[in-house]
């Protein structure tokens, strides 16, 4: 995983006792800079998240140079299968730094050339003149920036593009947002959160116990202790012409696993297969939230976007 000088780093590491989740271990974890070496923190404390999965959480404070940063996980007792389980962060190498692209802004620097491929069905072209294209915001005025600089035209022919009037739907439905309100969001885990767009697996099973929870972290998040949070998935009508955006998912986030507080916060969901077996296969085929109702009952929506539903084979 990848993160910034200054920002804290979670580690995790999960032990079997037997082949089975090790829960109730004492474990330490170290951390180290793999350029010399060096010790960073000795033996701390870790936290036990369940069914064998624990982690320690390095302050930003801590994390003050350009470095791989690894973290050896022990469980001294040798009750464990494997009494020593590493785990690696790597911050601040070349790139990195651009991270603070905030996607609330949202100011994401596009590649004409990747934008030209993504938009070849629109009966887009552009040439070298184009360079003028600089950054796009996620405002309509922006947009229509966006398309005059890659000289967009569209005929009769053009069904797929449909009619962009300005509002967010069709934005969404031509480029795909992240709409993450004043939020810089990492989503953590075996899903895939890029271009706007989150990816799942139809009748897959997304469990903390099997290491495959929905994870998200943020810095920029109000304070959520107290709140109460849920993730809802809904069937987006525009990918069908029809019908309503009825509610597919909804699950509150695992309030155990919750990271609250100055810093980085957390929160995790658990998706099981009799939920996800309701997901649509297809492209853009829902969309998504997470909303968090505050201990002063304020409504945030914490991020929000688009789902890609893969289609399992084997059900």
């Amino acid at each position: 995983m990848i993160e910034q000088v200054g920002n804290a780093i979670t580690f995790y590491a999960q032990f079997l006792v037997s082949g089975a989740a090790g829960t109730g271990l004492t474990v330490t974890c170290t951390v180290y800079l793999g350029s010399d070496g060096s010790t960073v923190v000795s033996a701390q404390a870790t936290t036990e998240i369940g069914g064998g999965l624990y982690k320690y959480t390095l302050a930003s404070g801590s994390v003050g140079t350009e470095d791989d940063y690894l973290a050896v996980f022990n469980e001294a007792a040798a009750t464990a299968d494997q009494t020593d389980v590493p785990s690696l962060w790597t911050v601040g190498h070349a790139g990195i730094e651009n991270l603070d692209a905030n996607v609330a802004g949202v100011e994401t620097k596009v590649d004409l050339q990747a934008t030209a491929v993504a938009l070849a069905a629109l009966d887009v072209k552009h040439d070298a003149t184009d360079v003028a294209l600089g950054v796009v915001d996620g405002n309509v005025d922006d947009i229509e920036t966006l398309l005059t600089a890659l000289d967009v035209k569209h005929d009769a022919t053009d069904v797929a593009l449909g009619v962009v009037d300005g509002n967010v739907d069709d934005i969404e439905t031509l480029l795909g947002t992240w709409d993450t309100g004043s939020a810089t969001v990492v989503f953590v885990g075996p899903v895939s959160a890029d271009a706007g767009t989150l990816t799942l697996v139809r009748a897959d099973s997304y469990t903390e116990s099997l290491g495959r929870a929905i994870q998200l972290d943020s810095t920029t998040w109000p304070d959520l202790t107290g709140s109460t949070i849920t993730m809802t998935i809904r069937r987006r009508r525009e990918a069908f012409g029809t019908g309503s955006d009825g509610i597919l998912v909804a699950v509150t986030d695992k309030a155990a696993s919750r990271v609250v507080g100055v810093g980085e916060q957390t929160v995790v969901f658990e998706l099981s297969t009799t939920e996800t077996e309701e997901l649509l296969p297809g492209t853009s085929t829902g969309k998504f939230d997470v909303q968090a109702v505050l201990a002063d009952s304020t409504v945030i929506t914490l991020v929000s976007g688009l789902v890609t539903v893969v289609e399992d084979q084997t059900r």
